[in-house]
C-alpha cells in the first residue's frame, strides 16, 4: 500500500475512509470533465 503511505504523509489527520473519499471525489470530477468534453465534440 505505497499509495496509502504517501497519502498518510499528506493527510496525517485523516483516517483511511476520508482519504478514500477524497480520491473517489477527485476521480468522479475527472470523469465528469471527460464526459463534458465528449458531449461537446
Amino acid at each position: 500500500m505505497a499509495v496509502w503511505i504517501s497519502l498518510k504523509k499528506c493527510y496525517p489527520l485523516l483516517n483511511h475512509a476520508q482519504v478514500l473519499e477524497i480520491k473517489r471525489t477527485e476521480w468522479v470530477s475527472k470523469f465528469d470533465d471527460a464526459k463534458r468534453l465528449m458531449a461537446r465534440s
